[in-house]
């Protein structure tokens, strides 16, 4: 616990056959209190065969995977297959702390089984993660066994998007969710269509329907031969927080014509110890899932007039902490490597910095006008990618995907990729990409070049950026900076849901604001900030909010330090902490072209109107409230 990566890296082709028993990954010993890896497990790059936890006590048996900022087990890519994860609890089971995202995430990673055997060992708690239960993008033929309870996520119980295909789910139990329990293509209830002739994640295979009731008997129809498994409905399992217990399975004939006994079925369910209270069911207490070649459906709606949903009041207080600080220098501070030749002079920023973001321009073996000094053989030479590692802290780095790379994404990659691998070869690790305005660069003249592009077209080429950025790097955590007001909030919605509609889920959303702007045109920055976060959190995105400054006078640095603090007062009156607070410095004109506005260190004399300085003062009295990280 508490790495600045991963709690357990089990990474490459040789990295087969491990196993990973009775751990706290992201918490402390008592299992009460976070103790945060980036995420806890991370299977990638053609690791195979490995087992996390055990259904049985010979190895020391279930982990808790709880506490970690992102996944608690990410697996990734097309060559990592037959991972087994079982008897574990993921998530905030009896009081533990939560994953900030997903339980499980599989990104293009086939013949996971997770919790599959029904008749011992330990039940498989996938419960209460910040997204979804368990997340699956382009994989295949996974398993969702019987000793799965999966609940109180705040997405989906199971979440199934792209070309994911034959992917099998039965838990034992899936109810109490933020999203449906199971939902293909992540987009909300998808209705059944005639003939079934759609295509999607799982084929888009519809649910049963039911036909008839005939006392105890019920009668309905299903693709032919399908397996139909029977569920005691919770709520409504078509709408969020329904779903339902395990009960039975019966197959349908040639034709797709399927019934079953309900009291039967009861009776023999009396057994487990988890028949529904009052030893009655009914058809309308029912809900039914169709399984064909591997392939699960969604589960079956009720109608309203069956349920009762209850009536939810929230009354949060605004975060006074965020979940991750960001620090960004910019890219020609004077003073930029001495962070690493004088780590002693900042401290306490040190301490609270959770992700160190590096700009493509200092990072790339290539000229830079507006660098100064600061190259990539400068960082190298302070040994700044392994003294980051070394403090716990993730590097980042902010990469063009659209405007500054001819508009297509693929060159935006290609350098990318460069970036990543420099920073590899001396040391460090890049887990966090940040695309640089990939929207706006769809619209405007870059390297004079004009994209011309509509939303759609700019959606495009940024779906080709991150699809191969996730291909290559399947454990990255990749997100977008968008600029506000140049698009109001609407129009950045309707780009989320334009990626979405693409299968991309971002890992995280900033949001770069003009200030100078705001002020001249009078916008309502307090209404927007908080209906962006409300979104963004209705979607399982985290935001973040980029403190900074517009000004360019490059003779004050406290002309520049202080309007970022008040910036920082504005953003919290206004929403409270963002999960993500950036801060982030740009640079003003100078003669030399290269001077950079504030400058970095030190943080302690209150003299000087340092970067690091204002990342204390703004962590510690945000706008009126008083607080420590």
């Amino acid at each position: 616990s508490g790495n600045g990566r991963f709690g357990v890296e089990i990474m490459g082709i040789d990295s087969d056959n491990n196993g990973v028993y009775g751990n706290y990954i992201g918490t402390n010993v008592a299992g009460d209190t976070a103790v945060p890896n980036l995420s806890g497990i991370v299977i990638a790059l053609g690791a195979s065969n490995n087992r996390i936890g055990d259904i049985t006590n010979n190895n020391g048996g279930a982990n808790l995977i709880s506490g970690n900022n992102f996944y608690g087990i990410f697996i990734g890519d097309a060559n990592t297959i037959n991972s087994r994860i079982e008897g574990n609890a993921i998530g905030n089971h009896n009081g533990a702390p939560s994953n900030g995202l997903d339980g499980i995430r599989i990104v293009g990673a086939n013949l996971t089984i997770i919790g599959e055997h029904p008749d011992n060992g330990y039940t498989q708690y996938i419960e209460g993660n910040g997204r979804n239960g368990i997340r699956l993008e382009d994989s295949n033929q996974t398993i969702v066994g019987l000793r799965n309870v999966i609940i109180y996520n705040e997405g989906a119980g199971i979440a199934v998007t792209g070309s994911s295909s034959q992917n099998d789910f039965w838990p034992r139990q899936i109810a109490h969710n933020g999203g449906l329990p199971i939902d293909l293509g992540d987009d909300g209830h998808t209705a059944n269509d005639p003939g079934d002739g759609d295509s999607g994640p799982n084929n888009l295979l519809n649910y049963p329907e039911v036909t008839a009731v005939n006392g105890d008997i019920v009668q309905g129809t299903v693709c032919g031969g399908c397996t139909v498994r029977l569920y005691y409905a919770e709520l409504n399992p078509g709408q969020p927080g329904g779903g339902g217990t395990y009960m039975h399975s019966v197959t349908a004939d040639f034709d797709g014509n399927w019934s079953a006994n309900l009291n039967s079925i009861l009776a023999d369910y009396e057994a487990t110890g988890l028949a529904p209270q009052g030893g009655i069911i009914t058809a309308d207490a029912m809900t039914y899932t169709a399984v064909h070649s591997f392939n699960s459906s969604e589960m079956s709606p009720r109608s309203l007039h069956q349920i009762f949903l209850p009536v939810i009041l929230h009354n949060t207080p605004l975060p006074t902490v965020p979940e991750q600080v960001w620090f960004a220098p910019n890219m020609g501070s004077r003073d930029y490597t001495d962070l690493f030749s004088h780590p002693t002079q900042w401290t306490t920023a040190r301490s609270q910095i959770d992700v160190f973001k590096f700009y493509t321009q200092n990072l790339i073996d290539a000229p830079c006008t507006i660098c100064g000094n600061n190259t990539l053989n400068a960082f190298v030479d302070v040994q700044a990618f392994q003294k980051l590692t070394d403090w716990d802290i993730a590097i980042g780095v902010e990469a063009g995907a659209v405007k500054e790379w001819g508009c297509t994404g693929v060159r935006g990659a290609e350098v990318a990729e460069e970036i990543i691998q420099n920073v590899q070869t001396n040391g460090g690790m890049v887990t966090y990409l940040a695309m640089d305005e990939p929207y706006i660069g769809g619209e405007l003249v870059a390297n004079g070049l004009s994209c011309g592009y509509t939303m759609s077209q700019s959606a495009d080429a940024t779906t080709t950026f991150i699809n191969r950025i996730r291909t290559a790097y399947p454990y990255m955590v990749l997100g977008d900076i968008e600029p506000y007001p140049y698009f109001s909030v609407v129009q950045l919605q309707q780009w989320i849901v334009a990626l979405e509609s693409r299968g991309i889920q971002l890992d995280f959303f900033h949001l770069d604001v003009d200030i100078e702007r705001v002020n001249v045109e009078g916008h309502d920055v307090a209404t927007d900030l908080w209906a962006l976060r409300q979104f963004c959190q209705a979607h399982g995105i985290p935001f973040g909010v980029i403190f900074t400054s517009n000004w360019t006078d490059a003779g004050s640095e406290q002309t520049y330090f202080d309007s970022t603090r008040e910036w920082v007062d504005t953003v919290n009156r206004a929403m409270g902490m963002p999960a993500h607070a950036i801060f982030q410095s740009w640079q003003g004109p100078a003669p030399d072209g290269v001077h950079a506005v504030p400058i970095n260190l030190p943080e302690n004399n209150t003299a000087v109107y340092s970067h690091t300085r204002l990342v204390n003062e703004g962590l510690a009295q945000p706008g009126s409230l008083v607080f420590h990280h």
